[in-house]
């Protein structure tokens, strides 16, 4: 049965859309972010963005080989030319570019929604869009019915779930157990310094007697500095550093995870040299909310570290080293993170 250019065809052809682009970046682009193979968020999102560009091509070919797209396949529509047969590869390219332009817009989102409502106009009036009336091409809905439309909404709304919460559950589901050993620190105390707080809030053991200072974190733009204190020692390049600062309640109220993982971008952002995330992962320090991470610094430098949030107070326990040296110290790095005891 022909589609006709009503609003209940039009629903169909959104969900399928919707479907289709959430299949994709399932099944081809996702694995890649949660394997960190994109490591950049930034370019995750950007790559997200286009996912329409990039799903052109395939689309192409689904339509050119089986006359239809698994979102399209569920809700029953079929694109075949007049004679009823499949299109041939070049006009469904054709076809698939031409919506990704016209009625997308290059997905540039205030464009689309002016475009897509003059493609539903088109369709109102004309009972197919401009592409479908050159190309001789028709939309064939064959199997009409409510349960697949609900199925497909029910999809398309998990999948809009799983899209906003998917950095949780990545951190989640690639969190590595072992990105920092657990070994006891008991095992090795009386080779090292402990470092007991004034105000009696945690203690920290050191290779030697570390030295105190007092400085302050630059935040964003127009705010007042954050004052940091440090305890650090450096020992043949190597540096421990504890560090820690009080966070403004207007910062904490937006729950642990994102303030970890936005501490962590600031504190590398003003890492003397600069520094880039190579690796982070959340997780539980002594049941309070943190981040392991790993840094890439300016000059053949290495850091390796752990954020905790305790209330509003913010501890960065960290060891930095010259690359070359990340076996060697390894053990003793560990060591120094497993030695911070929070009371």
């Amino acid at each position: 049965m022909e589609s006709k250019a009503c609003s209940h065809h039009l629903l169909r052809r959104i969900l399928a859309r919707l479907l289709d682009y959430s299949f994709f970046y399932s099944l081809l682009i996702l694995p890649l972010f949660f394997t960190s193979l994109i490591p950049n968020e930034m370019l995750h999102l950007m790559i997200g963005a286009l996912i329409p560009l990039f799903w052109i091509p395939i689309e192409a070919f689904l339509l050119s080989t089986f006359g239809t797209t698994p979102g399209k396949s569920l809700l029953g529509l079929h694109i075949k030319n007049d004679q009823e047969d499949t299109l041939r590869f070049h006009p469904a390219l054709k076809r698939s570019l031409n919506i990704w332009l016209s009625v997308l817009a290059c997905s540039i989102l205030p464009l689309t929604i002016f475009s897509s409502y003059r493609s539903y106009k088109q369709l109102k009036r004309f009972n197919k869009l401009k592409i479908d009336q050159k190309l001789s091409s028709t939309v064939y809905l064959k199997k009409s019915s409510k349960i697949r439309v609900a199925i497909a909404s029910a999809l398309v709304f998990l999948y809009s779930i799983f899209f906003l919460a998917e950095y949780e559950m990545r951190d989640v589901l690639i969190s590595d157990k072992s990105f920092f050993s657990s070994k006891l620190f008991k095992e090795e105390a009386g080779m090292w310094t402990a470092f007991n707080d004034p105000r009696g809030e945690f203690v920290i053991h050191f290779p030697s007697s570390p030295k105190t200072h007092e400085s302050a974190l630059p935040t964003s733009e127009g705010k007042d500095p954050l004052p940091l204190s440090e305890i650090k020692i450096v020992q043949d390049k190597i540096e421990y550093n504890l560090s820690y600062t009080i966070l403004p309640k207007s910062l904490t109220k937006w729950g642990s995870s994102l303030v970890l993982k936005g501490s962590l971008k600031l504190l590398a952002k003003h890492t003397p040299g600069g520094a880039k995330i190579y690796k982070k992962s959340t997780t539980k320090f002594k049941n309070h909310p943190a981040i392991d991470f790993i840094l890439i610094r300016k000059g053949g430098f290495e850091s390796m570290g752990r954020l905790v949030l305790i209330k509003s107070k913010l501890y960065k326990v960290e060891v930095t080293f010259p690359a070359n040296k990340k076996t060697e110290i390894a053990e003793k790095s560990n060591i120094f993170l497993q030695s911070f005891t929070p009371k």
